[in-house]
């Protein structure tokens, strides 16, 4: 069974926002960005702001990426609008905006400065690709676990440029620790540092025998997936319960090949545990798999699984985005389920009842959802009337309403 001692001392640490001076800042925790999940894995939009990203960037033109425009992570969220406005809420907002204050009160506000659609939520730091043909890498915020990857433990309230990246296409974040795309290749930095040391300051190779096209990190993991041009997964990290799908509880340095699984249109891992959603329609999902697995509701454990499983209560999904033992998905209909293991009330959006883990059901009063993202133990969904509805933990003010560090069934964020 997974190791949850360690997620939910992380965990902890980030609801009590314990905070560390940056440069004369205070800054508390945030957590990774909730799972890439609305798109095919080979076929992804972009967003393009007017704006160009605050920093000192390398000049050059724009480089078309894949973006998304709802993103969030413990005490932060963040919202690119159909006109470009860029709307951030919870504790952690601030900083991220780089304001140099603590004093918020986790409400929705437009962006002032570095909170545009090119930044990406880390834990207790964050990055955002240059955007010019250089494809630069720059990140900011606390560092004591080598989270800038500029080879030091120096805090920044200024972006630093990540080291020996060079032209980056994608950034993920999973747990206390970063990997990037850079020309099929993966370098990897921070926390879970690969068998090469911690804290791992700078970014070092991934071994992985195939040319990755996408790179896969979730809220609280401590493994990572790539994906190859020939539909293949790869796996490198922490595998803890087996997240890997492969061999025993140990730390992949470099990267094992995944159990074959069709054609993937999403991926989604959290601790311990890994799902994807191909194009079948299907979810199947391996390691410590907290729901929608056969026998997962009839009063035994969740199975710890080598091979990838159909989650049958979620055939038909759209899109899956993993929480801290709890999966949701977008159905065909625009509404959201989501069933599993929470940690807090309210996390999968309504009261379950009976024994845990719970079927997935259907999160009232969401409907027309675009995008979701879940975080450790909140979620929130983008619908295509361009509002964003939150639900879960509140802790710290991470679902942008008043009555923070409760709990709290689905909410419109009200925003300028």
């Amino acid at each position: 069974m997974i190791n949850r001692s360690a997620g939910l001392a992380l965990l902890a640490a980030a609801a009590t926002a314990c905070a560390a001076t940056v440069s004369g800042t205070q800054v508390s925790s945030a957590d990774a960005a909730g799972s890439m999940i609305d798109a095919s894995a080979l076929d992804l939009p972009t967003h393009d702001a007017s704006e160009a990203a605050v920093g000192d960037s390398p000049p050059g033109e724009d480089t078309p990426r894949p973006l998304d425009r709802l993103a969030i992570g413990v005490g932060i969220g963040r919202l690119v609008r159909r006109d470009g406005q860029v709307i951030l809420w919870g504790e952690q907002a601030e900083l991220f905006d780089g304001v140099p204050s603590s004093a918020i009160d986790g409400l929705p506000r437009e962006a002032l400065g570095r909170g545009t659609d090119r930044s990406l939520v880390g834990l207790w730091s964050y990055c955002y690709i240059a955007r010019s043909v250089s494809g630069g890498l720059f990140c900011w915020g606390r560092n004591d676990l080598g989270q800038l990857g500029n080879g030091s433990t120096s805090p920044s309230v200024e972006p630093v440029a990540v080291i020996g990246v060079g032209s980056v296409t994608e950034v993920v974040s999973s747990g206390l620790a970063w990997c990037v795309l850079s020309d099929g290749s993966v370098r990897c930095w921070g926390h879970f540092s690969l068998g090469h040391g911690e804290p791992g300051s700078s970014p070092v190779p991934i071994s992985i025998p195939a040319p990755i096209v996408r790179i896969f990190g979730g809220t609280n993991a401590g493994h990572f997936l790539g994906l190859d041009a020939n539909g293949s997964l790869w796996c490198w990290g922490n595998n803890l319960s087996s997240a890997c799908g492969v061999g025993p509880p140990v730390i992949y340095p470099n990267a094992v090949r995944v159990p074959p699984v069709p054609t993937v249109r999403s991926v989604a891992i959290e601790e311990g545990y890994s799902c994807v959603l191909s194009t079948d329609g299907n979810v199947r999902c391996w390691g410590w798999v907290p729901a929608g697995l056969t026998g997962g509701w009839d009063g035994g454990e969740p199975r710890t699984l080598l091979t990838p499983t159909i989650a049958p209560a979620y055939a038909g999904a759209t899109a899956i985005s993993a929480g801290f033992g709890f999966l949701c998905a977008i159905q065909p209909t625009g509404r959201v389920v989501c069933g599993g293991s929470p940690t807090f009330q309210l996390t999968l959006g309504y009261r379950p009842r009976g024994p845990s883990p719970f079927p997935p059901h259907e999160v009232p009063g969401v409907e027309n959802v675009i995008e979701l993202r879940t975080a450790a133990n909140h979620s929130c969904a983008l619908t295509s009337s361009d509002d964003v509805y939150c639900w879960g933990f509140d802790m710290p003010r991470q679902l942008g309403i008043v009555n923070q560090y409760s709990h709290s069934p689905p909410r419109r964020l009200i925003y300028p």
